[in-house]
């Protein structure tokens, strides 16, 4: 049961006008105020949030009720078990989020940023406690940090970048990003930046890889069964026990027969 249901504020029942919560979004909220207006929000009617600054808040266990939240600041903030499913995130700041199982699935994240978030809550990486990314659009998403085991299937990420972007800044504390084990199944990922990331036993079956950039990366162990490879870069990346098999574009890949 969520936070919502579990540990409500004693609110009026009568629903907020938008106006009304307008104007509540315009002030500066605290995670009670969040609490409240979710829970009084009329169903198909998400609260829109919009450019507010919502870091360093305790937000774990909420349903945001696909709420509108484009270039919302939720840097240092705990998402942990949050369901954001479906709600607008686009440009939306999650540096340093903790996103212990949140529940991204079919959110609308382009162009948002997920730099270095807390994703583990222990060393057992539980597929439960991993954040879901399922069918969400992540069009030029940024992501920065350790990833491993993270559901992308469907996920659209054309164009995203995933690494660190900066060598002076970033790349200084994660000079690779760490995806193994990570599922981009039937993801569409046509021009994205994974080179020198850590990809081992990634999946990619049936994915859109088209333009990709490998360059560098560690796709040892990879699945690429059934993936369209065309013009996707593998210049010096590591493909050993990589499976390629019934991948379309195999011709104009760039590197792979020398890559190692």
């Amino acid at each position: 049961m969520l936070y919502l249901v579990r540990k409500i504020l004693p609110v009026s029942l009568v629903m907020l006008s938008s106006w009304d919560v307008s104007r509540l979004a315009a002030a500066e909220m605290s995670a009670r105020e969040v609490v409240s207006a979710l829970f009084q929000a009329a169903e198909g009617a998400p609260v829109n949030w919009s450019g507010k600054d919502l870091s360093n808040l305790e937000l774990s266990d909420i349903d945001f009720k696909a709420a509108r939240l484009s270039r919302v600041n939720f840097q240092g903030s705990d998402l942990s078990r949050a369901d954001l499913s479906g709600a607008l995130l686009a440009f939306s700041k999650l540096d340093r989020a903790t996103i212990i199982g949140t529940n991204f699935t079919n959110a609308d994240m382009s162009d948002a940023s997920l730099l270095r978030p807390n994703l583990f809550a222990d060393m057992s990486h539980a597929p439960e406690n991993l954040p879901r990314f399922t069918g969400a659009v992540m069009v030029r998403a940024h992501l920065n940090g350790r990833f491993d085991g993270v559901d992308f299937r469907r996920a659209n990420l054309k164009n995203a970048f995933f690494g660190p972007r900066d060598p002076r800044t970033e790349e200084l504390i994660s000079p690779m990003m760490e995806m193994r084990g990570c599922d981009f199944s039937e993801a569409q990922l046509q021009g994205a930046d994974l080179s020198r990331n850590a990809l081992q036993t990634t999946k990619f079956i049936g994915a859109d890889v088209s333009g990709a950039n490998f360059k560098q990366a560690n796709l040892s162990g990879a699945d690429f069964s059934g993936a369209d490879i065309a013009g996707a870069d593998f210049t010096d990346a590591i493909v050993d026990g990589a499976r390629f098999s019934n991948v379309r574009g195999r011709d104009s890949a760039i590197g792979l027969a020398s890559a190692r």
